[in-house]
């Protein structure tokens, strides 16, 4: 048994590496010199990665975490999803909502602080997020439901790190900067599961699996407010900016590159969700690990 003991901590410790070095790579790939419209593109295509992950993800592990003590407003998960969704909007458009009323005349400097705003707090969900399934790996007991976490988590960590360097790049943030940005998000999940080996006990399981999952609600609405608003809504608002103004006196030969440039840009939306939902599909629902009482038919 003790052998067992050090082989898992082994594998948490090998988890660790692996899950840097994937976060790193996805969130720097994004630093490689392109063009404004594969940036587009790609910002689209995170778009659809956040969706995905928010509804398709992370919603329903935070209901399942409840097993059916909703109550209401703070203690149920789909108020918290709901407030996840205005909580940004209130910010972005309440509070700060004077700052750049007029950002479509002005240009980019309230665009970019605007979208930093945006980038920043889709970073902190992000992180809370990894850092809590950091956590969820750390506590397991066998090499096995390791594997299984370890997998479900590289997955989408490579893509959330894609998605949160294109914004990162979008927001046009200089480059150290985005390179810490990435540093901290790649250290997030490995901190969660320092953390889960160090307190091995059922307590911070139990405590942690209602708290989590309430955060993790709250997340999930974050994110589809975040993926809808700031990034796909914002790119394609911004598609005629992009398109070539030489021929500016064939008004519909413009219209139609910017139908077909939107067109793209919403393939790469469902590019995106596609890609997570093999991904969600391929490592199945985690929870089993946990939670053996429960099986799910996929």
């Amino acid at each position: 048994n003790m052998y067992v003991a050090t082989d898992v901590f082994t594998f948490k410790i090998e988890s660790i590496m692996i899950i840097m070095v994937m976060a790193l790579i996805g969130g720097l790939i994004p630093l490689k010199k392109s063009s404004d419209r594969l940036l587009s593109l790609g910002n689209c295509f995170s778009g659809g990665i956040f969706l995905a992950t928010g509804i398709v993800h992370i919603l329903p592990e935070s209901v399942e975490g409840f097993h059916g003590t909703e109550g209401l407003f703070f203690t149920n998960p789909y108020m918290l999803f709901v407030m996840g969704i205005l909580f940004p909007f209130f910010i972005e458009k309440v509070m700060f909502s004077g700052t750049h009323s007029h950002a479509l005349f002005i240009g980019n400097e309230d665009n970019s602080s605007r979208s930093s705003f945006a980038t920043y707090f889709m970073l902190l969900m992000l992180s809370v997020h990894s850092f809590i399934e950091g956590i969820a790996l750390g506590v397991q007991q066998s090499v096995n439901n390791t594997t299984t976490l370890l997998i479900a988590i590289l997955a989408h960590k490579f893509f959330a790190a894609l998605a949160l360097g294109v914004s990162l790049v979008k927001a046009k943030l200089d480059r150290r900067t985005i390179i810490k940005n990435i540093i901290f998000f790649a250290c997030t999940t490995p901190v969660g599961i320092i953390i889960g080996l160090l307190f091995l006990s059922q307590v911070l399981s139990h405590v942690e699996s209602h708290f989590s999952s309430a955060i993790e609600a709250f997340a999930s609405g974050t994110f589809v407010y975040v993926a809808l608003v700031e990034v796909i809504l914002e790119e394609f608002n911004h598609v005629h900016h992009n398109v070539d103004l030489d021929n500016s006196n064939h008004h519909e030969h413009e219209e139609e590159v910017g139908k077909y440039h939107k067109l793209q840009l919403f393939m790469a939306v469902i590019a995106g969700l596609v890609i997570m939902n093999y991904v969600f599909q391929w490592h199945g629902h985690n929870h089993e690990v946990e939670m053996p009482a429960h099986s799910h038919d996929h």
